[in-house]
């Protein structure tokens, strides 16, 4: 973890602006450290050598006058570092939101909602601690502390010399104590992560979790991720108190073998009065910055993860990402999908079980099975939210599995709920990559998923829907299998706009009658046949016949404990 990302100056004109503005701040207290301190250890020095109380009085208030120039430059650092903290914030959450607004809809869900939004509130305002606290002792700690080395060695080199010899331990001990902490705080940074995205899941799915009376059982995983967090904090509390007794100690060592030095030399009267106290009045001051970078750095460390995982986000590069672009997923076709020894766990229980499946580009193939035996798990895998305990899964040369979480291709989504809104069928239709289709192409939808009638059909559509046709919240107002189809619809849509080379239907025809469904298999069988990988899962044997091929899932007998 670097103290101070490149990344975030280039991005933040703040940051850059407040390095500067530190920087010369830094400057200007170090001059009025060692101002202030030459004129006090000289009129110590002269008042122990019988000078009057009147003839020092300059000396004081040059003191007086240095020991305000300090504490304003401290008090402008202060007010500087809180508005630059704010101001690098709002740039940051700005770059970031124009960042997700300008990405395709799967490259929005490569990272969790729940974690961008703990992203751009809270996790970003971590920043305050950062800039407040630890990056002006950055500043003083770059700039300060070899100004006042400098002065030391002017004064008195050999203590100068002593500062020189010890000061490297402190990095030392910052460095073997940092990578300690940095592990503790991705830890903790993670379980936050975790704490977010779990909440958000189950306030997603209470409704349908009431329904299946598996509400309360939520309870306990809140309970267990909280206390993953819970640990981890402590963790790094544990080591911020650690490293700050380890680096105060140190530092006590090394200006005591100062004092000691400069101690022995004043007996045995090997240097003046005025510059033992000067040497020695410098020398805490040198080390403190160095001290205060190690101390702060555990408050800091929230800010660094937050802006670390912006910057990151910021810097995604297109063209490198896992996820295909419409440009791209035309070349992704000529792979096909594959699946190799596929294994999933739902709530602890094994449903699928070395699952091996090939479907080619241009294919139909159709999944069924009993309920219960991981038919929608194995969608899930494939799009990616759901991750396998084993196996991998490969579309267009990219794979995943186990070890990854995300999906590496676009795809086109139909599940067995119409997740519908209040609008127009048009802004159902448009929704996410769809987003500025033409008219004719949702027409074309709209006739594939037979809410249309096709030019020259002597049948006309049960149930047809044009575009400009309202729908109230929730997707009322059309009838269940209205919204099946115009949820089919939307995923034909998204097919063409983006180029998805997957279009995954769960129960694509559960709600419709012999006749519609046999528009739906003609519609899946055209869009197989220019190109279109289509997986879809269904009891009804009309999909089972006119499919390439048919996978029957098997339902996995329970194991003792799961029975018990």
């Amino acid at each position: 973890m670097r103290p101070l990302d490149p990344r975030l100056l280039r991005r933040a004109l703040s940051a850059r602006r407040f390095l500067v503005g530190g920087g010369a701040l830094g400057v200007l207290e170090a001059l009025a450290l060692i101002v202030s301190c030459w004129c006090l250890s000289t009129a110590i020095a002269e008042l122990v050598a019988g000078a009057s109380f009147v003839s020092v009085l300059p000396f004081i208030g040059v003191f007086a006058l240095a020991v305000v120039t300090r504490a304003a430059s401290q008090w402008i650092m202060g007010m500087f570092s809180a508005r630059a903290a704010a101001k690098v914030q709002l740039e940051l959450r700005s770059q970031l939101l124009d960042h997700l607004a300008e990405q395709p809809a799967e490259a929005r869900a490569h990272t969790h909602l729940a974690t961008l939004s703990q992203l751009a509130a809270s996790g970003l305002n971590a920043l305050d601690a950062y800039f407040a606290r630890y990056v002006p002792e950055l500043i003083r700690a770059a700039l300060v502390t070899p100004v006042l080395i400098a002065a030391i060695a002017l004064a008195d080199p050999l203590s100068a010399v002593a500062i020189l010899a010890t000061i490297p331990c402190i990095p030392v001990f910052m460095i073997l104590i940092g990578r300690v902490t940095e592990r503790a705080q991705s830890r903790r940074w993670d379980a936050l992560t975790n704490l977010a995205r779990g909440y958000a899941e189950i306030v997603e799915g209470l409704a349908t979790l009431k329904i299946f009376g598996r509400a309360r059982r939520q309870a306990e995983r809140i309970r267990t991720i909280t206390e993953e967090h819970r640990a981890s904090t402590m963790g790094v509390l544990r080591y911020s108190f650690l490293s700050g007794f380890a680096l105060e100690l140190l530092a006590s060592i090394a200006v005591a073998l100062v004092a000691v030095s400069i101690g022995v030399r004043l007996v045995n009267r090997e240097m003046l009065l005025q510059t033992g106290i000067f040497a020695l009045l410098l020398a805490p001051e040198a080390y403190l910055p160095l001290r205060q970078v190690g101390a702060q750095f555990h408050a800091a460390a929230d800010g660094l993860s937050a802006s670390n995982a912006v910057l990151d986000v910021l810097d995604e590069d297109a063209d490198a990402s896992p996820l295909r672009s419409e440009s791209s997923s035309s070349g992704a076709q000529s792979d096909g999908l594959k699946i190799s020894g596929l294994t999933l766990e739902r709530e602890g229980r094994i449903v699928v079980r070395g699952l091996d499946l090939v479907a080619a580009p241009g294919s139909f193939t159709v999944l069924s099975g009993p309920s219960g035996a991981g038919k929608s798990s194995i969608l899930a895998a494939i799009r990616g939210s759901l991750r396998p305990a084993a196996g991998t899964i490969s579309c267009g040369g990219t794979q995943w599995g186990e070890t990854r979480a995300e999906r590496a291709v676009s795809i086109a989504w139909s599940g067995q709920g119409a997740m519908l809104f209040g609008g127009t069928v048009r802004d159902n239709l448009s929704l996410g990559e769809s987003t500025g289709a033409s008219d004719d192409l949702l027409h074309r939808a709209l006739e594939l998923a037979a809410l249309r009638s096709r030019p020259g059909d002597d049948h006309p559509v049960d149930g047809e829907l044009r575009l400009d046709d309202r729908i109230n919240e929730l997707g009322h107002g059309i009838s269940g299998g209205q919204a099946q189809r115009l949820a089919l619809a939307r995923a034909i849509a998204r097919h063409w706009v983006v180029g998805t080379p997957l279009i995954l239907l769960d129960e694509p025809t559960s709600a419709l009658d012999e006749d519609t469904e046999a528009r739906i298999v003609a519609s899946l069988r055209e869009l197989a046949s220019r190109g279109a990988i289509v997986v879809a899962v269904s009891h009804r044997e009309a999909l089972w016949e006119a499919a390439d091929q048919h996978l029957e899932v098997p339902l996995l007998e329970l194991a003792t404990e799961d029975v018990a």
